[in-house]
Parts: C-alpha cells; structure tokens; sequence
C-alpha cells in the first residue's frame, strides 16, 4: 500500500479541491479531449435538476417523466442541445423559461438527432450570456428488459408469482434513456428526484427519502428525496423500486429481495468497515449520509457505483464473454459491442466492466477501440455477402485476422440492438452481493469483499471527484482496482489480497497489453461505442495529465525535498506511462568476472506481425533488485531509474559475486517483465530447486514462472529454461505460484491438445507429476486449520487433477458424488465444482438430473451460478442437449442473463461433439426460434481434439443442407484443408514440437513423439453457427477468441474463479480471458 500512499493521496486531494472546475462552465467548452461529433455544444451547462417520474410496472411498461433542468448559459446562444434516447417528448409541454425575470422564451422549433441523440430545442430569441434559464419538459420513456437505463426487472416469489421491479444503470451513456438531460461526465449537477409508487412498492434513490405524500387522484405515494449536497455527474443517478427489503448495519443497507435475510449478513457485515478504511486512507470524509447496496436481479453489469446507492448483479455466470456480434444495423456491421469487449462493464465488456473488477480471479476483456480488418481467404467466401459491407469490425487484441477491411469506414452506429456500450449480456465475473454460510465458495466471499471494495472506492474516486472525459476513465478504474484490493485486505486480512492483486490484475494486464493492438491509457474516445470500448484491462488493471501531474509534482516535492527528477523529468516518467501503449520487458545481463550487470529496455510483445507499429517505445522504468547474499523482497523503493532516452544502462553498484543470483522487480512491484542471461537464470533456479525455494517469496515466484512462460512464448526464453523452472513446482505447495503455473500451464494445455493421444499424455504426466505434493497435502478434505487461500488453493489443484486425468482425483470425487445420491451427504462448497464436474463426466442421466433439480430448487444465486457452470461435464449426450435446449427455449428456468452460461459449460468441459450433433439434430428448430428470440448466445468450444470424423460428418451435413443452411461448401472445404483457422499444425511443429521433446526426457515413460493436428473442426463449427443464425433482423452473438499471433483461431474454455485460473485460456491472453 505504501508504494502508491503518496500519489494516491494527493491525487485524490487534488481532485478533491479542483472538483468546482470539473463541473464548471470552462471544463466543457474548453476541453478538446474529445471530437465534436459526439459532444454537446457546451454554450448551456446544467446547474440542477428537478426530475419525478411514475414507473409503470404493467402492460407496455411505459413510464411518465417531468423534469425541470436549471441551466446556465456559458455562450450566446439561439438553441439548446441536450441528450435524450428511447423517450418520447411531449413537445406541448416543453418551456424555457428565464429565472432572473420569470419570464418565458419561445420555441419555435424542436428536432432530434437520433444518431448522437441530440434533442435541440431553437428559440425565438437568445439565451444570453450568465443568465440562468429553467427547462421544463414532460415526456415518457420505456422500461425495457435491456438492462439499460430505466429498465424493468423481475423475480419469482416464494408463491410462485412473478414480481415486477425496476431499476437502473446508466454508465457511461444512458441516464438520457430515464430522462432528459446533458449527459456527460463533466456537465455536473444537483438532483433532486422524486418517484410515484404503488402500493407494495418503495422508491430508493441516491439521497435519503425527505418525505413521502400520497397521491389520491393517482393512487400513488410520492417519494421525494433530498436534493444531493453537491453536483454529480448524470451517469451517477440512480433509483430502484421494489418490494425489497433490507439489512442495515450502520448507515448501510443491503436490499434483497423478501426472505433471503441471512443471505445479506455477510456483505452488510463487512460494509461499514469498508468505509472506515477508506475514509482512513484518503482522509476525506464520506461526503453522504447513507450508503444503499441494492441485489438486483437483472443487471448487465456486475455492479455500478452509484452514489450512495450501489447496485449489484445476483445472478450471474462466472466469468465474462467475449463475442463477435454480427449488428443487424443498417448498414451491417461485424462488430464487437464495447459491452462485450471493453472488459468492466457496459461494462466488465469486462468483462469488462460495470462491475467491480477483477475481484477474486476475474479476468476482464478488452477491445479497446474499434479496428478495421480485412478478413482474407477461406472466412471472407465462407461470410459471403455479410462481408460486402463496409466497417467489419472484429477484437484487435483478440484476432488472428490481420490488416485493415477495405470497405468504407463507418461506425457501428448507437442505434444496433446490440453494439452499444450497455448490452443485456455483458458481466463481470464477480459473484454477487449475498452469500450464504455452507452454501457459497471462499471465492463468493473474496469476490464479495473486493466488489464491495471496489464499488466504495469509486465513492471517492470517480463519484466526489471524476475525469471531464471518457478518455481518462482509467483514474476511476485504475485506482478502484487498486483499493478493490488494498482496502479489503484491511478488512479481510486473512485473504492475501496483495498478494493476489499481483497473479489476479497486474499479470492480466500483462498478457492485454502485450499485443500489438493495445492502446495507452489515455485514449482519444468519441461515441458511445468508443466510450463503451474504454472500460477495459488496460483502463482497469494498469492503473489529462497536466492538471494531475502539477499535483504529483507538488507532493512530489514534498515528500523528497532534494529530489532526485527534475520537473521535467518527472512529467517525462508520467507522460511515459500514460500516453504510449505496452511495457517493457528489462532484459539483464551479468559480467561475472567484473560483477557488473547491464540492463536494457525495449517493449514486450507476444508476437510481431507485420501490423505491428515500428514506433520505438521506451519508459522510465524504476528498478528494483535483490541477490541472493542480500534477501531484501521488503524494501520495494527504487534503487536505479532507467530514463526513456537509455535503451541500456550499467550498473556497478550492485557488489554482486559471482556465484550469487540477482533478482529485478521486487514483489513485481513495476511493469515490467524481466529477462536474464542464461546464467543468471540457471542460478535461480538452483535456488528454487533446492529445500531453500522459500527464501524467495511467494509473489516474485509467481512473477519468475509469469515471466518465463510469456518470455518463452514471445520467443526471448528457451523452452529447456523454462521447464528447467517448472521443475521445481513438484517442491511447490503455495496458492500464489501455483496460480501463475496453471496459467502457463493452460497456454500449453490448449495447444497440446491437438496434438496425438499419446504426446498429450506426456504433457498431462508431466503436470500432474508436479502437482503431486500439492495434491497430496491438501486432499479432499477441509481441516480447521484451513486458511482462506488455503481453500482456494485445494479447488485450483483438484480441479487440475481431475482435468489431467488422476485415476486418483476422479474416483475420490466420484464416490463424494456418489454419496450425495444414495446418502444425501454434503460436499464442501469449496470443491463442489471438482466432486460435480467428475461426477456427471462419470455418470448419466441420473447425475445430471440431480443436480438440474438441485439447480431448479436452490433459492441462493452463488449455488445456481456454480451448479450452471458444471451441467455441461456430463457425459450423457441426451442430459447435454437438454441442457442446450434451455438456450432456446423461450420458457427456460434460466436467466437471459445466464443463458450465455450452458454452451461453454458444455463446450469447456470436453463435449464438444455434443454442440456439433445438437447442431446436426435441430439446426431447424433453432434457425425458425430466431424469430422469437430476443438473442441466441453461442459461447466458447472446447479445445478438444475430436478427429477428421467429424470433421467429414460436418461437412457432409453442411452438403445435404448447403440450400437451407445458404452457405458454400467449398468454402467450408477450404478451411478444413487449408487450415487458416482451427489448426494448429504450424504451432505443433515448432515448438509443440520442441515443448513435447522437452518433456519426454522428463517423463517416466516412452511415447511417441509425432506432432500431428485434427483437424480444423473448430473454425467449421463456428462458421456453420454464424450462418445458422445469420436471419436478417434478429441478434446474434458469436463466441469466438480469435488468435493474434497465429493463422487460426480457437475457442478458450476456463471457469475463472480465483480458485481456478481457467481450464484453457485464449494464447493471446495468457491469464486475461
């Protein structure tokens, strides 16, 4: 926490103090941070507004507004400009009236810019100058089942009656879909709200509620709330009603719905002290009064930190999505929603968003902003005419398909169903606001605590004081992150979220901004897809810059009265980190005779390809070290700064002998990765070899496996050094380093498995031979003694077992399983997810059905989100095309939030035939359902290797249905023979190959070391997928990662809980996603 105390604490102060300015009338008609296309004039500015609505929660769902917006005019002006969406203006009603004189101003006219939703109200005569005007408008507004704006929501009581609610979520762009207003971040203003309400029903808003009165013509009681002390930013609002009831603690109060009170003792427990330990830090009061944290059942995000009201997703998947969406929008776009690929929220993406970010093991996504490809061979004659359009859009970070499409560039425009910034299917990978003790993981509670955390930071950090525009949203998320995790480890002191920060977000965002594709975290951002597009690892994990950099200098000073940067030296070590994309990767090199060492920069990336940009990137890099004869992991302070004009520098201070081993990046407190000379290295991992691995913590050996595995890949590290390392995994038994192995591990998992059964084998021997002490150790059963990571860790080791193939591991958790049937036994919550998974891998009908029941009767959202997750082990191929069934079912007992959940669960868990003969069996039936369906969600497929056999089966499906299906057979021909997606072939004879020769000198036994692929089965599934719901008119999401640095794309499968890093991740990624 002390290494960022100085630069968080005056940071905040200084927004504190300059908080006037971001709302006042210069920070929007003097800021350029963004083009004008999408901004509002700035010649009227907000002061406050007055707004009352009347939720209709019946028939059409349409509600009543009125709002009354004081406004201040910066410039002479002949119209007004502000935001509205999805609202009809009753134009009848619309007044602008002069405050100072009280008297009105004629419109004459009124249009809408449904594009950049600009309402424009033009005026008989000018607004003048420092004079305050006062609009009224009535107006009426849909609650839709988006999960945008003022949405409606609902849930089954314990009658089996369905409850109507409503609530909202407006970040980044649609408090205009709840009312009118001008809806950007800087244009803060005073609220004041008040809701009509049935009987049965209550009103929650941002401000405590000042009194209530009843409406006798209506039938309705009015809530008024109070008006907020300060300005706000629009997208901050927020108001729920409901039937709910609530769990106070303090001036915190959880609502949930009725019954589930034990459910909400957790996080109400741990929410006042969350606050304390904020308002210790930042030594800044928490400017409310009270503090609402609202369980709402349908949310798009995994949480969003309204002010003084939080809401929270309850029932959601475990982790994000990452999805290419064809737009049915005019003209048609490729694109992927900023929801769904800026990671947090609406996120989450994130993943992705908004939701607390990457809380526990939450890996959030990211397609920063919008690129163009030319999608070339097999796939452009496979889309066929969808690729005419201009504008095709895929990931950046995530595609293997390279150079930009030669159509017309265009936006996918605000007005697609699905490419906006909040899309109904996007969430983070946290777990919701209730636990139930015996019934919710370990992981439930850390996620808990760190969304909590999250969300209560942004009190303080983009709530009291906020960026003028999205392009610097990373000050919100950055430093959230960051608190998500220092402030609950204040709380939660057992949990070692410090520790976990380091595995969990700092090498998530690693692997993103390792591509060629990523972008600084300054970025330039315009619409709202673009905005959307922001909310991603990069802006989340790697936490205008003048303003902000005149107050570090300040403090600077302060705490170093003889410093050692000059002014601008220390504006060249911000800008460094802000303004350019990427990190470095430091790369020492010892003089064992003379004992000097040479370190050099230059930018880290996975792969080179001929996109990538030739800017020459460098940073000032703090170094930080430590040998072998010294053993200082404490002092974190930088030692030696390498300034961005040195490539390289010599170091001679270090006194180092020659035998001595030197580690850079203390407790990986930089961004940075770390390189050695082959002796240097080979001198490590003698120590990490030996009984004496300890002395070097547990976080640096996650960060020498996180480093080797990516350096290797990158090509910087031989293959034999980096086995040479894992090696001494089989001595390892902690949380931390067994986290970052496992996501090395899955990199090679995944290309592993295409190769032959006996060459995968030696991969899984040599794995599980290494994860045998751990594995013995922590076993299947809980002890007293057991710590929180310690919890974590037996699920993250079982979970590998079981998935390698331990005869051991799977007849244990079969027996547990076993026992739930004939006994009713209970198994720990903490390794349900093994003892489940192998139980329905090992069983049939009779396993499956027990646990969908157990789905169908669980009242608690954790359970029924893990219970989802698992369904698609079994391996009985009728349960899993029931278990499919539910994504087009229009009466399915899942969520449509959680649709999304069943195909990688199927797909993930090695059932991929069974997609494919689902597919063959009723490809009708879910072709003829688009029309009725609002979206057809396809997730991930699993990287199994399933032979030519199906591959010849598909293809001679796709002949006998090539009319039906619209497709060209020799198109999909060409791919499987080609393999210019799917294989993984030229991948297998490199360093598959050396990778497989590696670990044969390990292996116990022999085994044939040919390196063959099968097929490219996976790129035809998907293909045959997107034209199976390729129906003009309707929504479509496609799950597909696709390689950056290679010619083929594959699915990723992984649950992405804390206590398991993922199955399989996408190469591109690493950890992050």
């Amino acid at each position: 926490m002390l290494r960022v105390e100085t630069a968080i604490i005056f940071t905040f102060l200084y927004w504190t103090l300059s908080s006037a300015h971001l709302y006042s009338p210069s920070s929007s008609s003097d800021d350029t941070t963004a083009t004008p296309q999408y901004r509002l004039p700035g010649d009227v500015i907000p002061r406050s507004y007055v707004i009352k609505l009347i939720p209709k929660l019946y028939d059409d769902f349409v509600f009543n507004g009125t709002v009354e917006m004081t406004t201040e005019v910066v410039e002479n002006t002949g119209t007004v400009t502000f935001h509205i969406d999805d609202l009809e203006i009753d134009e009848d009603s619309v007044v602008v009236r002069n405050i100072a004189t009280d008297t009105t101003v004629a419109v004459t006219n009124q249009t809408f810019d449904e594009v950049h939703n600009f309402y424009t109200l033009t005026l008989d005569k000018d607004l003048e100058k420092g004079n305050e005007y006062s609009i009224i408008i009535n107006y009426n507004g849909h609650h839709r089942d988006d999960m945008r704006g003022f949405y409606r929501s609902s849930y089954v009581n314990s009658t089996g009656d369905t409850v109507w609610l409503a609530s909202t979520h407006f970040e980044p762009v649609r408090a205009r879909r709840a009312f009118p207003c001008f809806d950007e971040p800087a244009l803060k203003a005073k609220f004041q709200i008040s809701i009509a309400v049935p009987e049965g029903l209550h009103a929650i808003s941002n401000m405590p509620l000042n009194n209530t009165d009843l409406d006798e013509d209506l039938e309705l009681t009015w809530y008024h709330m109070n008006e907020t002390p300060m300005p706000m930013s629009s997208y901050l609002v927020a108001f729920v009603v409901s039937d709910f009831e609530n769990t106070t603690n303090n001036f915190t109060a959880v609502w949930h719905r009725p019954g589930i009170d034990s459910q909400a003792t957790y996080s109400s427990s741990i929410s006042p002290r969350t606050i304390q330990v904020l308002e210790d830090f930042t030594r800044v009061p928490y400017p409310l009064t009270k503090m609402d944290e609202v369980a709402v059942p349908d949310f798009s995000a995994g949480a969003m930190e309204n002010w003084g009201i939080v809401t929270y997703r309850v029932w959601q998947r475990d982790r994000p999505v990452l999805v290419v969406v064809p737009c049915i929008c005019a003209p048609c776009y490729l694109c992927l929603p900023p929801c769904l690929a800026g990671g947090r929220r609406p996120s989450r993406l994130t993943g992705g968003s908004e939701g607390p970010k990457g809380s526990g093991g939450f890996q959030t996504l990211s397609s920063h902003h919008p690129y163009k490809y030319k999608l070339s061979g097999s796939l452009r004659a496979v889309l066929g005419s969808r690729l005419k359009s201009p504008g095709v859009r895929v990931a950046s970070e995530r595609t293997g398909v390279s150079g930009e499409w030669t159509g017309e560039s265009s936006e996918c425009g605000p007005a697609c169903p699905v490419c906006g910034p909040a899309c109904p299917v996007c969430g983070p990978a946290e777990r919701e606001l209730l636990f139930e003790e015996g019934v919710s993981t370990s992981s439930d509670k850390q996620s808990i605590a760190t969304v909590i955390a999250h969300e209560f930071s942004h009190q303080w950090f983009g709530d009291l004081v906020g960026p003028r525009w999205w392009k610097f949203i990373w000050l919100n998320e950055g430093f959230a992150t960051y608190f998500q995790y220092t402030a609950s480890a204040l709380v939660e002191t057992e949990m070692r979220l410090e520790e976990q920060f380091v595995i969990s977000e700092l090498q998530t965002a690693f692997a993103t901004d390792a591509l060629d594709t990523s972008h600084p975290i300054t970025n330039d951002v315009d619409s709202p897809t673009e905005i959307g597009l922001m909310f991603d690892d990069i802006s989340y994990n790697k936490a205008e810059a003048n303003d902000l950099f005149k107050a570090l200098e300040e403090q600077y000073k302060e705490d170093f009265p003889n410093p050692e940067l000059s002014e601008e030296e220390l504006q060249d070590v911000f800008e460094s980190w802000t303004l350019q994309m990427g990190y470095p990767v430091i790369t020492v090199t010892r003089d064992y005779a003379l004992g000097t060492v040479n370190v050099n920069q230059e930018r880290f990336l996975l792969t080179r390809n001929n996109t990538a940009d030739d800017e020459d990137y460098s940073w000032w890099v703090p170094l930080t070290y430590t040998t072998s004869d010294e053993l200082n992991f404490i002092n974190t302070s930088t030692k030696v700064w390498l300034n961005r004009t040195e490539e390289s520098k010599n170091l001679t201070i270090l006194n180092i002998k020659e035998k001595d081993w030197l580690i850079f990046n203390i407790q990986q407190i930089g961004f940075y990765r770390v390189n050695y000379d082959t002796t240097n290295w080979k001198l490590l991992i003698s120590q990490l070899n030996s009984d004496q691995y300890e002395v070097i913590p547990p976080v640096n050996r996650a960060q020498l496996l996180d480093d080797a595995f990516n350096l290797a890949r990158a090509g910087l590290l031989d293959y034999s050094i980096l086995f040479s390392l894992t090696d001494y995994l089989a001595r390892e038994t902690d949380y931390i380093p067994w986290y970052a192995a496992f996501k090395g591990f899955s990199y090679l998992n995944t290309g592993l498995q295409d190769s032959s059964e006996n060459d995968y084998s030696i991969f899984k021997i040599y794995v599980l031979s290494l994860l045998d002490k751990a594995y013995q150790q922590l076993g299947f059963q809980e002890k007293k003694s057991d710590d929180h990571v310690t919890k974590l860790n037996r699920n993250l080791i079982l979970t590998w077992a079981c998935k390698l193939g331990s005869e051991s591991c799977i007849k244990t958790s079969t027996e547990l399983f076993h026992g739930l049937l004939s006994k009713n036994d209970k198994v720990s919550p903490d390794i349900q997810t093994v003892v489940y998974c192998a139980g329905l891998n090992q069983g049939g009908s009779e396993e499956y059905d027990y646990l969908w029941e157990k789905f169908l009767s669980s009242d608690v959202s954790t359970e029924q989100v893990l219970i989802l997750g698992v369904l698609g082990c079994t391996a009985d191929e009728d349960s899993a095309h029931a278990f499919l069934n539910q994504t087009i079912d229009q009466s399915s007992s899942i969520r449509q939030q959680d649709i999304s959940t069943v195909l990688p669960s199927v797909a993930d868990n090695g059932h991929l035939d069974f997609i494919i003969s689902y597919i063959i069996k009723y490809y009708k039936v879910i072709a003829n359902l688009f029309s009725d369906m609002l979206m057809w969600v396809i997730w991930r497929f699993a990287q199994v290797p399933i032979g030519l056999d199906i591959s010849k089966q598909l293809l001679s499906f796709i002949k006998e249905n090539e009319e039906d299906l619209g497709v060209n057979v020799t198109a999909f021909e060409l791919v499987v023979h080609e393999g210019s997606f799917g294989s993984s072939a030229g991948w297998l004879k490199t360093d598959g190959a050396t990778i497989l020769d590696l670990l044969q000198e390990r292996s116990p036994s022999s085994h044939n070391n040919g390196a063959t692929a099968p097929g490219s089965t996976y790129s035809l599934v998907f293909i045959l997928l997107f034209k199976l719901t390729n129906r003009t008119g309707f929504r479509v999401i496609l799950h597909a990662v696709f390689e950056a640095d290679s010619l083929y794309f594959r699915w990723w499968i992984g649950d992405g809980s804390p206590d398991d890093p993922g199955d399989l991740r996408s190469k591109d990624q690493g950890e992050g996603q």
